[in-house]
Formats: structure tokens, C-alpha cells, sequence
């Protein structure tokens, strides 16, 4: 899947949908069809002035102790594909620096505890907190292919868009960063 992955398939992705392509910075998160529950099975790419910075191990999704524990009546959130303009700033996520959210975001509520993320339905717009973040401070890319098996989103992801690997986190922070924006945008 990750090889398969280019400037300009993305870039005519963003055309067909009538997206809007950054020529700075762009934070691509790519929800794959695989539903098995609780592990980093979609991607996040990172593209700098039209160069694919990374393709990184990533959820969309929310962990499955919130899916089966949600702290809402309505349900766990889970954001609903599309491209949110400016709506992530740089800051802090319990303890240390991510993108946090800055405005209103699109989801639906998976309720029905089945384990398996649900994105259709009512849509709701209430979310708070739904930031671009990472795992466990331990988890490293340089142990991806054995931590991978082992590792669960859990409850890394109450509906927010969760980095498998703390340093790839950092990569993404320092390009944000390099990129001189105050607000940020993710598709």
C-alpha cells in the first residue's frame, strides 16, 4: 500500500474531491479498508513542497476500549473523511506537544459497542479534543516491525488521529513547524 502512494495520485485525489492542495504543507490521513479493530492499520503521508516526507503507521479510527466503552451516550467519535482547513494548531496534548484541535470538526458516534468503527450516520459536531497526536512515548519506528504485532491503539484514539510511533510524531511537528503556518490543515 505505501509504495503505491505518490505525489500525484494524491494530488489528483485532492482535484476529484475538490480539495485544496497546500504547496507548503499538507497532513494526509488515509483510512484503509482494513476494519480489524484496536491496531494502526491506516497511514498518515507528509508532504512538503510536493516531496513525500513520510508514510507513517497511523489510526483514524478510535481504540476499542472506547469503542466498547464510549464516554458519550451518543457514542464514541470518529471524524468523517474530508479535508478540515485550519483546524489544528500546534500545542499541548496532555503533557507534551501535537496538533490539537482548534476548530469544529464532522463525525459520527459509533454506539453500539460491536468493537468494529462505524462512519455513518447522524453527523455530529461537538467534538472536543480531537487531536493529531502519538501512542506511547516508547513506541519507536526502529522497533516497527515487532511492535506492530504487539502494540493496540486502545485508549490512544477517543476519535483522534493517533501516530503509531512517538518519533514520527516529532518529523510531522518539525515540518509544521518549518512550514511557518499558525494553522494547519488535514485531509
Amino acid at each position: 500500500m505505501k509504495e503505491l502512494i505518490t505525489i500525484s495520485k494524491l494530488k489528483s485525489i485532492f482535484q476529484s474531491k475538490n480539495y485544496k492542495w497546500d504547496a507548503k504543507f499538507n497532513m494526509i490521513g488515509i483510512r484503509t479498508n482494513d476494519k480489524t479493530p484496536d491496531i494502526f492499520n491506516d497511514w498518515m503521508v507528509c508532504v512538503v513542497e510536493d516531496k513525500i516526507i513520510g508514510i507513517w503507521e497511523w489510526t483514524t479510527d478510535a481504540g476499542l476500549y472506547w469503542l466498547k466503552n464510549p464516554a458519550r451516550i451518543e457514542g464514541v467519535f470518529n471524524l468523517n473523511e474530508g479535508q478540515y482547513i485550519d483546524s489544528w494548531v500546534i500545542g499541548i496534548h496532555k503533557t507534551y506537544e501535537a496538533f490539537v484541535q482548534y476548530k469544529t470538526l464532522h463525525g459520527t458516534r459509533d454506539s453500539n459497542k460491536d468493537s468494529i468503527v462505524d462512519h455513518t450516520g447522524k453527523i455530529y459536531t461537538d467534538a472536543q479534543g480531537v487531536n493529531i497526536h502519538r501512542g506511547h512515548e516508547t513506541w519507536l519506528s526502529k522497533n516497527a516491525s515487532y511492535l506492530l504485532k504487539i502494540i493496540k491503539i486502545d485508549k490512544y484514539s477517543m476519535g483522534c488521529q493517533v501516530s503509531a510511533f512517538a518519533d514520527n510524531l516529532v518529523i510531522l511537528l518539525q515540518y509544521g513547524k518549518a512550514s511557518g503556518k499558525k494553522y494547519f490543515t488535514y485531509t
